[in-house]
């Protein structure tokens, strides 16, 4: 053991042919550290050290969104894996894990986040020696999950509520009559709505993921760049305002918690309860009524993926479908 210019104290031991160095203040420091590496050279490394490890690799490497969506499942996976060393986790707990989400009533989409995590975090691992191989590749999804429940649209009541308040609140029947995302809504300016041309122009949006205050990004995708007819309906009742300012704020766009405010007051004074999303999902569905092509309705509503719109017309269709054979079996 020997002691450096600047007090510590420095021990070299080899292990396995290899050489490491451990420093301290003390001699008994420097034994706790040797122990500790020891005892993790059998054992391996901690589990949740690794899962944070890879939680900070990991968020330079995605969207901010992702990190935020993983969030509560990681901060699930590592209470749950506490104490636990990462050689000690086999594929029998990770499925024991996702079973009793299954009881918890978690979806189908949510559990695979889980799985998703668990695999990520061991691939990690193996790839830098610290394990053979990765136990969460060999983990199914339980098959009692359920699906998601599909967002319906905003009820025909609620539509009509929607166009008999818009003194209260201009904003869910902006959504009703443009088919916009929230973030892209807020986002809106005067100088992206062009009366002569009737359209507005969605080309970036207000994501609250890094914070109440919110900021302003491009759409996630290129097909969120578009162009949305302004209809008639909302033509007449959109107000003038400052090319630089936002509809919905004034100079600057609101704040998560404004927004928050203004939403619970809405639904209080009308006793609408739909989400933002619902109102996008009642655009799709007049898209649909309106003999709107899947391809045109994928363009308006911003959907990367046309399949994504086919599948929201079919189920409208099935909807429709299953109307038509409620009034039927009705007794006269």
């Amino acid at each position: 053991m020997k002691k450096r210019p600047d007090g510590r104290l420095c021990k070299t031991i080899t292990i396995d042919g290899k050489r490491h160095y451990f420093y301290g203040k003390t001699k008994q420091e420097i034994n706790k550290k040797i122990l500790a590496f020891e005892e993790e050279s059998v054992k391996g490394r901690l589990f949740n050290d690794v899962a944070d490890e890879w939680d900070g690799w990991h968020q330079d490497e995605v969207e901010i969104s992702t990190t935020v969506a993983y969030k509560k499942p990681l901060r699930e996976i590592k209470k749950r894996q506490k104490g636990e060393y990462l050689r000690s986790v086999t594929a029998k707990d990770i499925k024991s894990h996702l079973d009793e989400l299954v009881s918890e009533d978690y979806s189908r989409k949510t559990i695979s986040k889980y799985l998703s995590i668990y695999a990520q975090i061991f691939a990690y691992a193996t790839e830098r020696g610290w394990i053979d191989n990765n136990p969460a590749y060999i983990v199914s999804m339980p098959r009692t999950a359920k699906k998601a429940v599909r967002r319906e649209p905003a009820t025909k009541d609620e539509e009509k509520a929607v166009k008999e308040h818009i003194d209260l609140w201009l904003y869910p029947f902006f959504l009703l009559m443009t088919g916009m995302r929230k973030g892209e809504a807020l986002a809106i300016r005067y100088a992206d709505i062009d009366r002569e041309k009737k359209v507005i122009h969605v080309n970036k949006e207000i994501s609250y993921e890094s914070g109440s205050a919110g900021k302003i990004k491009l759409p996630k995708t290129d097909a969120g760049i578009r162009d949305v007819p302004l209809l008639d309906e909302l033509a007449k009742v959109l107000p003038e305002g400052k090319p630089d300012h936002y509809l919905f704020g004034g100079e600057h766009w609101l704040h998560k918690s404004a927004f928050a405010r203004k939403w619970k007051k809405y639904t209080e004074q009308t006793g609408v309860r739909s989400s933002s999303h619902c109102f996008r999902h009642s655009y799709a569905t007049l898209l649909y009524e309106r003999g709107v092509d899947v391809k045109a309705a994928a363009n308006v509503l911003g959907h990367k993926d046309e399949t994504l719109t086919a599948r929201l017309y079919e189920h409208f269709r099935e909807t429709q479908l299953q109307s038509v054979f409620d009034k039927l079996n009705r007794p006269e």
